[in-house]
């Protein structure tokens, strides 16, 4: 029987309306107090404020051109069940995690990313 979808580290999401961002969560509310950080990933277009991680196709499958890490928009909360139900009732998809590297890649941007809440930041500063 396969084991129920848990908001971790590292799960992925993809929004089921356009633009279909995908959505990565940086944090471990297991661990934190139930808080989730997730970013935002769209289309680099160059015009997008946040420049701090460019990512590539070849650095996740899940990725069709090059995007960045909209950590200016990043939510920050716990939101664990107002996700669940999104996820329940189709506004997203589970979607496959990025590899350690590139997970570990997008984390320590956001450390550093002007954009990034300070809560967010100081989830981040502990993994």
């Amino acid at each position: 029987m396969d084991e129920p979808f848990r908001l971790r580290l590292g799960a992925a999401l993809k929004c089921r309306q356009e633009p279909y961002h995908r959505c990565l969560i940086l944090s471990d509310p297991l661990t934190n107090g139930g808080y989730i950080v997730l970013v935002r990933i769209t289309t680099d277009e160059g015009k997008w404020r946040d420049r701090d991680c460019i990512l590539t196709p070849a650095d996740w499958t899940e990725l069709d051109r090059n995007s960045t890490v909209a950590y200016s928009t990043a939510l920050c909360g716990r939101v664990e069940t107002e996700l669940l139900n999104a996820i329940r009732t189709g506004e997203f998809e589970v979607i496959a995690s990025p590899s350690l590297e590139m997970l570990r890649k997008v984390i320590a941007a956001g450390r550093a990313a002007d954009g990034m809440p300070p809560k967010a930041q100081a989830l981040l500063a502990r993994i």
